[in-house]
């Protein structure tokens, strides 16, 4: 048979487990990737007016971590303003493809950055 005493030293038991479970313990935190907000310009094939310029633009700027990017046919180009904390030009680069579009890399001018 149960005492009252075990059912006591059960019942301070359980109490002291859950205060300790719901105690104000200071949690983990962690903190985000400060951002690096870099722009780059990609070499694009396959654009032939403006209505492939908007399909780029719309597809690009939905990648997590684009500020901005504007494309030009004429030009045969995308400057893409990304955060790299967030994403990388590969990535970019890829989503370009997946509509579509040839990516040769990044510009000449922006080989060297």
């Amino acid at each position: 048979m149960i005492t009252k005493i075990q059912i006591s030293t059960l019942f301070a038991v359980l109490l002291a487990l859950f205060s300790f479970a719901c105690s104000d313990a200071p949690k983990q935190t962690t903190t985000p990737a400060e951002p690096k907000i870099v722009m780059k310009t990609l070499d694009v094939k396959g654009m032939t007016c403006e209505g492939c310029e908007g399909t780029i633009v719309s597809y690009v700027t939905k990648v997590d971590g684009v500020i901005s990017s504007k494309a030009s046919h004429v030009k045969e180009s995308v400057i893409v303003k990304y955060d790299e904390s967030k994403t990388n030009i590969d990535a970019i680069m890829e989503t370009i493809s997946k509509v579509g579009y040839k990516v040769n890399g990044l510009k000449e001018e922006d080989t060297d950055k």
